[in-house]
């Protein structure tokens, strides 16, 4: 049944327009027809497909609509292509909030060695599946400064690493706070969810030899939801 729903779903995904086809999913008359398709019990339906972007190709599994999006037009395609041009074959990554590891997938699948960490259980579950296929390694704990339940990355002393990307909707500062030796040692790139703290985020990054703050298209950071940061 999964099969067919996404496959039903996928075609309206492609062929209807935007506008139409939020408005389907946001209508309260289809309410019940959609949560019965898309979260039965209670928890979001899983599909999974091939996924086929840039120079990467895998198996992914997903909620419907974020595979639709993953196999229509890749997750964060220009942070991902971004990071590609980035770092060198067999670099270490580390994927802070990783979802259901699109991002992980795509770098994995280009040679890099990954670590995806993701908060939530239930997502961290389907991410293992996908950071499986790829060679990939998963960690399912929150992290952040290392108080309130958190563990900080320079408790986990991950291998070193040549990017770390980070976003986890608001705790992104925390987890740098909890990541200043492993910054400070190794220096890596930086690309991290502003989340409005723009200014935040570069004072406490500067005193580490961060000097240039762009977004991943090269602009300034305040026009963006991300920052890059690079050493000098």
């Amino acid at each position: 049944m999964s099969r067919v729903a996404y496959t039903l779903y996928r075609s309206l995904y492609r062929r209807l327009p935007p506008g139409w086809f939020r408005a389907i999913g946001a209508s309260p008359i289809l309410r019940s027809l959609r949560d019965r398709v898309l979260r039965p019990e209670g928890t979001p339906a899983i599909a999974t497909g091939e996924v086929v972007f840039e120079r990467a190709r895998f198996s992914f599994s997903a909620p419907y609509r974020l595979l639709a999006q993953a196999q229509s037009r890749g997750i964060e395609a220009s942070m991902c292509r971004f990071i590609l041009r980035s770092m060198p074959h067999g670099a270490h990554a580390i994927d802070i909030g990783a979802s259901y590891g699109f991002i992980t997938c795509v770098l994995a699948s280009n040679g890099a060695n990954v670590l995806a960490i993701e908060q939530s259980p239930a997502i961290a579950r389907v991410l293992a599946i996908n950071a499986t296929r790829v060679g990939a390694r998963v960690l399912a704990i929150g992290v952040g400064d290392g108080g309130a339940g958190t563990t900080g990355l320079d408790d986990l002393r991950p291998l070193a690493p040549h990017v770390i990307k980070i976003d986890t909707d608001g705790t992104e500062i925390a987890i740098l706070r909890g990541a200043i030796e492993l910054i400070r040692v190794h220096r890596p790139l930086l690309i991290v969810e502003a989340n409005g703290k723009q200014s935040e985020i570069i004072e406490l990054l500067r005193p580490l030899g961060y000097s240039r703050f762009t977004d991943v298209a090269g602009g300034l950071p305040y026009s963006a939801s991300n920052i890059v940061a690079s050493p000098a």
